[in-house]
């Protein structure tokens, strides 16, 4: 059996969500959560992830529907996860959950999935960055026609975790948790002709962030946080309105050229004077190619465009910058393996004053495979380059960044859904303001799927 119809596989959800094809059925990956919302500003480096794929099924509750209860447990050791006030290395014992709950509906017009869950991760000796998130989720398509169709997708997520008080800055006293709540709804329309193809979509999403008080000087409280204590963080929060439109032509059964253009409209909850509101319009036109092979062995998307924000409040630069994202997985049939490749441009929310966005080039190359029935092993190389610019009108000057990171992994199962496995992974970071920092962590653990 080929790669894609293995049970234990998996890298990271975010691949999954290019590499799975979810089955209106029984068996299948989560997507990833993370295409839809912004990820967590403290979130720790990850070592290479293998996702549940095993699931338990309470159905079909009807021919047409089914009910599956899916999820991964775990427990393990992990050095070099912290750093304490003197920046010596810390280890903790780690204990993680991700419960699940899907649904599946796939009746003669109508396809529909409803996913609720929890990623809940719990420290031994470092409650302070324990982590809760809570999530649901929905999508559904209704045909029109054997070309045509309309669809819905909608999801909500709660994030909570602890943000640790620095000390070095009296004044300060945050609370122990910090929470987000973002969401987002969209429609749009499909048809898929013999050799034309388009897509339109209309859709609204919001971040809201809540539960960090701090007292004292609000610059010195953005100096140590980034902005993000509680007196800074309607800052953070927005709402934005965003469509798209892609048109495309078919050159053969598996390659497709398309065209398009994204516009998204963002405004902030509130601005203050030594850091104006970054509301603003987005514009991105663009080209790109896509393949998916006839026997499934290969997956392919790339684009190129250039995407243009300009801002309501004129003292800070419009920027414009080239975007190329493409993502890559082959997986031949009948061998246990697959490579995959991907890179993505972002303009991400900053609260650096004077900073409209952060321009991030990210990018990662990989490979996973099975050896038997047994063994699995994984390993990536990625990274990612980062730039703020400044406005003039603001002080002007710039500030990069460049990671770079290689991670490897391995899990044995001693049964069909229990695990023993071992990971690490290496990082450094280096730029123009904060110099070299490197981490280098190992984690070994046992867990479940089911």
């Amino acid at each position: 059996m080929g790669m894609n119809g293995k049970k234990h596989l998996g890298y990271s959800q975010a691949l999954l969500a290019c590499v799975a094809a979810p089955a209106l059925g029984v068996v299948a990956a989560s997507p990833s959560f993370a295409q839809s919302f912004l990820s967590s500003d403290y979130a720790i480096p990850q070592l290479p992830d293998q996702p549940y794929e095993a699931s338990v099924s309470q159905g079909p509750v009807s021919s047409a529907v089914t009910l599956a209860f899916e999820g991964k447990t775990g427990a393990g050791f992990q050095s070099n996860i912290f750093k304490d006030a003197n920046g010596a290395e810390v280890s903790d014992f780690v204990f993680s959950a991700s419960p699940r709950a899907v649904l599946r509906v796939n009746t003669g017009g109508v396809k529909g999935k409803i996913e609720a869950g929890a990623d809940l991760t719990k420290y031994s000796s470092n409650p302070i960055n324990d982590q809760v998130d809570l999530f649901v989720r929905g999508k559904a398509e209704f045909g029109l026609s054997d070309r045509s169709s309309i669809f819905v997708d909608a999801g909500l997520k709660q994030d909570e975790h602890a943000i640790e008080a620095n000390l070095s800055q009296p004044g300060l006293t945050p609370t122990e948790t910090r929470t987000s709540l973002e969401g987002h709804v969209e429609a749009g329309f499909k048809y898929a002709g013999d050799q034309w193809t388009s897509r339109a979509a209309v859709g609204l999403s919001f971040v809201n962030y809540d539960g960090i008080q701090a007292t004292g000087d609000p610059l010195a409280a953005a100096a140590v946080y980034g902005g993000l204590p509680g007196i800074d963080n309607e800052l953070r929060n927005k709402t934005t309105v965003y469509a798209s439109a892609e048109a495309g032509k078919k050159l053969s059964l598996e390659g497709e050229i398309f065209g398009g253009v994204k516009l998204e409209v963002a405004s902030f909850q509130k601005d203050v004077s030594y850091n104006p509101a970054r509301n603003s319009t987005t514009i991105e036109p663009f080209v790109g190619y896509r393949h998916t092979a006839a026997d499934g062995s290969l997956e392919a998307d790339a684009r190129i465009g250039v995407a243009i924000r300009s801002f309501d409040n004129d003292d800070y630069d419009t920027i414009i910058v080239p975007t190329v994202n493409a993502s890559a997985t082959w997986s031949p049939d009948g061998r246990d393996y697959a490579i995959f490749a991907s890179t993505e441009t972002t303009l991400d929310d900053t609260l650096a004053v004077g900073v409209g966005a952060k321009v991030t080039q990210e990018f990662k190359v990989g490979a996973r495979a099975n050896l038997n029935d047994r063994w699995e092993i994984n390993g990536d190389i990625g990274g990612e380059y980062a730039l703020e610019t400044v406005s003039e009108a603001l002080g002007g000057g710039s500030d990069s960044e460049t990671t770079l990171g290689i991670g490897v992994g391995m899990k044995y199962f001693v049964m069909d859904n229990i695990y023993v496995g071992a990971d690490a992974r290496y990082e450094t970071t280096f730029g123009n303001s904060a110099g070299q920092i490197s981490d280098a962590v190992f984690r070994v653990n046992v867990g479940a799927e089911y």
